[in-house]
């Protein structure tokens, strides 16, 4: 899973992707949770336009993410949970 740091006004984050779309949004402090398997990669424009977003939203400036493709299939039976009843 390739995966990329960058700085927000809060502090660190990281966006995880794979082919299919984002697998992880980790905000300040949580990069810290990346698997092992997990590997720097530099980021296809997609998830730098993404990470323009997000920096802007933590800025304060509410930002529309319902268009991110995303590919949380990966995740914890949770995550998908959460993600399923949590409207975009």
């Amino acid at each position: 899973m390739p995966w990329t740091a960058f700085d927000t006004p809060l502090g660190p984050g990281a966006l995880a992707w794979s082919d299919g779309g984002l697998t992880a949004l980790f905000l300040p402090g949580g990069h810290d949770r990346l698997p092992p398997a997990a590997t720097t990669a530099a980021p296809p424009p997609w998830i730098n336009a993404l990470i323009t977003h997000v920096r802007q939203h933590v800025a304060g400036d509410p930002q529309d993410f319902s268009d991110t493709r995303d590919d949380f299939m990966c995740g914890t039976e949770f995550v998908r949970i959460v993600l399923v009843a949590t409207p975009r």
